[in-house]
């Protein structure tokens, strides 16, 4: 049995409980937690007390109504354990499992209600259990009917997700893929606005605004957004790689890590610090130092953009073998990774493997036709391999899709200087 995908389980049926009494207040996915060991002890304790605490009240107060209380908690606790095993991964978010777990909650929890209050009051008092038995009902159903608008909406049970401060990563993520696609930076920025217009003060939308800004060679804009997110949230992780990326922009690689260095004493689990500070060290030159860094944020669980910049620092530092691991690992998981896709054929370039090189460009250019890198490189290969007419033809494609980009002249002339094939 693995105790780790266990201990997962455990800790997002807790949040699942949680959910079911206050969706009103928490998010419909939560965000990953540093120490998912101690999560998921105090997620299976509590309910434990919880179905314990149910059973007692019926050896207390023997009747049916107590029994049928004790069995509705259970199964509402039994559901929270089951939703948080099936509504993970692709099926996520948690909050799709809100009604299986809420209906039998709050209807033993009413039970319950008249159940206990019947200790106190006799028969003559039963207006006044019913009435206790309906508010708490009425809670139940209250939260319930402020949350309506998103209880039946995966799309806006993300972006309540984001503005929430929940798994704000996969919000985003899950919101750009029902629009254009995560690459197209229009798509992203008109949700990070939105998120904003909510929730001026969303740490991860700050942070994600500050990235957005540096890849459009704001690095003003970004530095501000992220020293605001950093403020915001000084213990995030999130914001911390975006200062330390906004900062690296900047040509203040060392501050950068310095900066990312002290957050690490806080909270040194925490895979997106590892990252970070894998971008402060690579920014200084530090190539190795990267690679570890990176390397052990992607072993803490950093995900999709920490595994893929310790493949691209495994690819510079001659690894090959390793980084072509780590790449196909992102290419199963996800086979519309562009960028994947793009340093896996990186990888067969190096090591003259034409026909999947090839192959491995074309899948990125699939997956993100505008990937300038990818198209550039396949010119180059193809131009190597002989296959003149087919480098022309991505070497036009790469001066459309990139047209100030200055290695275009230089493509040009090798192909002017390449003969054409005999009529």
């Amino acid at each position: 049995m693995n105790l780790q995908l266990v201990a997962y389980v455990f800790e997002r049926a807790g949040h699942l409980f949680c959910l079911a009494l206050a969706p009103s207040f928490l998010p419909p996915e939560p965000a990953p937690s540093a120490h998912s060991g101690i999560g998921a002890f105090m997620s299976a304790t509590a309910l434990a007390l919880v179905v314990v605490a149910a059973f007692r009240l019926r050896s207390k107060v023997p009747s049916p109504k107590a029994s049928v209380a004790a069995g509705l908690i259970a199964f509402a606790v039994a559901a929270a354990v089951v939703g948080g095993a099936v509504t993970r991964g692709e099926h996520a978010p948690l909050g799709r499992g809100i009604f299986v777990v809420a209906i039998p909650l709050w209807s033993g929890l009413a039970l319950a209600v008249w159940v206990a209050l019947g200790r106190y009051f006799d028969d003559r008092d039963k207006t006044k259990r019913l009435l206790a038995a309906i508010v708490t009902l009425g809670v139940g159903a209250a939260q319930l009917a402020a949350s309506a608008s998103w209880l039946f909406s995966v799309e806006r049970m993300w972006w309540v997700t984001l503005v929430r401060e929940g798994d704000t990563s996969r919000a985003l993520v899950e919101l750009t893929k029902s629009t254009a696609g995560a690459r197209d930076v229009s798509a992203m920025r008109a949700i990070v606005d939105r998120c904003l217009g909510t929730n001026p003060t969303s740490c991860a939308c700050l942070s994600k605004r500050s990235d957005l800004a540096r890849k459009s060679r704001d690095f003003d804009a970004a530095l501000a957004d992220a020293q605001l997110a950093v403020s915001t949230c000084p213990a995030d992780g999130g914001a911390q790689l975006a200062l330390v990326a906004a900062l690296v922009s900047k040509g203040d690689a060392a501050r950068a890590e310095q900066t990312v260095r002290a957050a690490l004493v806080q909270n040194g689990q925490d895979p997106r610090l590892h990252y970070a500070l894998a971008v402060a060290l690579e920014g200084q030159g530090r190539l190795p130092d990267a690679a570890a860094a990176a390397k052990q944020a992607a072993d803490l669980g950093g995900g999709r953009d920490a595994e893929l910049f310790a493949a691209a620092l495994s690819i510079v530092g001659g690894d090959l073998d390793g980084a072509s691991n780590l790449l196909k690992k992102l290419v199963a998981a996800s086979p519309n990774d562009a960028e994947a896709h793009y340093n896996l054929a990186l990888v067969a370039d190096k090591k003259n493997d034409y026909n999947r090189a090839r192959e491995g460009y074309l899948a990125a250019l699939k997956a993100d036709p505008t990937l300038a890198n990818a198209r550039y490189n396949l010119a180059l290969l193809t131009f190597r391999r002989g296959v003149i007419e087919e480098s022309r033809h991505h070497a036009r494609k790469f001066a459309e899709i990139s047209p100030g980009d200055p290695r275009i002249a230089d493509l040009m002339r090798r192909l002017d200087g390449a003969k054409r094939p005999s009529p």
